[in-house]
């Protein structure tokens, strides 16, 4: 069985797979290939990203990073100076 060579992270940040765990091909889609782990879960990845070696394998420590938006800033009021009446 083919094994993930890196970590498989999506575009929402959901970890599909670790480096070094065994999967099972599904589907090859020319360079992309539709692959299945223990779980049943299935994802897309690349060929590139699978080898029998295990000697390749790449095994980074997870970081993912959150998407923070940076902190509105509150609305200040604008103090307008007091007007006097003409009349």
């Amino acid at each position: 069985m083919p094994r993930l060579t890196e970590n498989i992270i999506s575009v929402f940040r959901n970890v599909y797979g670790m480096a070094g765990d065994e999967v099972t091909v599904i589907s090859d889609h020319g360079v992309v290939m539709i692959v299945e782990d223990s779980d049943g879960n299935r994802f897309p990845v690349n060929a590139q990203k699978l080898t029998f070696d295990q000697s390749i394998i790449d095994r980074k420590p997870l970081t993912i990073m959150k998407n923070t938006k940076p902190a509105k800033s509150r609305k200040v009021s604008i103090q307008h100076p007091e007007q006097s009446t003409l009349f």
